[in-house]
């Protein structure tokens, strides 16, 4: 079995601190084999480890970075570390790739929520789901941004209301 391989399957079987302890004892890199190290990274976000994920996703972009796969999470990892306007590229990159990928688009969906572009989300999560009702990410995702749009919407009724409030008080000097 080829290393991509059985990386490949303890990645599905969610054997990911299994998989960073494999390929710490080997000269796997990014330059011999990048498919594998694809997986490495992967384990890597899947562990919360973005920084460690980010590293090999940037070394990986020259020989993956045509791969729909290797976008998609190269722009997920982007999104939680914060770097959206990079992410908006790797993740239109990857649509451009594949444009019928559903995840990706729900993915790229929760980068427009973060950078505030709720619109813009709406309407790719509602394209979603209307050719796949049954999916529970973007149904949950479509969600989020109604509930952070009450929120906002909310909020800013708060605060229109106090500023009244505070403007419309007659202050008094006495002299």
């Amino acid at each position: 079995m080829l290393m991509y391989e059985l990386l490949l399957q303890k990645f599905q079987q969610g054997h990911f601190g299994e998989i960073l302890s494999l390929t710490q004892s080997t000269d796997l890199s990014t330059g011999t084999d990048p498919r594998s190290m694809h997986v490495v990274a992967a384990s890597h976000f899947s562990l919360g480890q973005i920084s460690e994920a980010l590293e090999i996703l940037v070394e990986l972009e020259s020989s993956l970075g045509e791969d729909d796969g290797y976008l998609g999470l190269y722009g997920a990892v982007l999104r939680r570390s914060g770097n959206f306007i990079k992410a908006q590229e790797v993740f239109l990159r990857a649509i451009s790739a594949s444009p019928e990928s559903f995840v990706l688009k729900n993915n790229y969906a929760n980068l427009l929520i973060d950078m505030g572009d709720y619109e813009g989300a709406e309407s790719l999560l509602k394209l979603v789901l209307d050719k796949a009702p049954d999916y529970t990410d973007a149904s949950e995702n479509l969600s989020r941004l109604r509930n952070l749009r009450d929120y906002q919407i909310a909020e800013q009724s708060r605060q229109s209301t106090s500023f009244k409030q505070h403007n419309s008080r007659v202050i008094f000097w006495k002299g």
